[in-house]
């Protein structure tokens, strides 16, 4: 395999949010304009995405970073301040995760150590 391109996200967070069904639009709708307007011209992020599970019980987000730090600059802005408060609200399961391989066009070598 090819080494990681250092252009490629180093660092991602997932978000799982439990939403009931008839709620699941407006909150797709809510995240989506909240991140178009305040989040996807930030330094360093590389993409946001949302999905739903098919018995539209949760709402995860996947928000690919460059690194840890892009992240914390922008968690220091007044928007990541307004999105970490809401979260807060919100309660949902976060992980951040670092990327042990990629298949596809920027493929990287298995971590086999860890």
């Amino acid at each position: 395999m090819a080494a990681r391109s250092a252009a490629s996200p180093s660092f991602a967070v997932l978000t799982m949010f439990t939403s009931s069904p008839e709620h699941r639009d407006r909150f797709v709708t809510l995240i989506h304009d909240f991140v178009a307007a305040q989040a996807i011209t930030r330094p360093g992020l590389f993409s946001f995405d949302i999905f739903t599970d098919e018995g539209d019980e949760h709402i995860v987000t996947l928000a690919q970073w460059r690194d840890r730090a892009a992240f914390e600059d922008f968690k220091r802005t007044d928007s990541g301040r307004h999105a970490s408060e809401l979260a807060l609200v919100l309660r949902p399961i976060v992980l951040f995760l670092h990327p042990k391989a990629t298949l596809g066009e920027t493929p990287m070598p298995l971590d086999r150590a860890g």
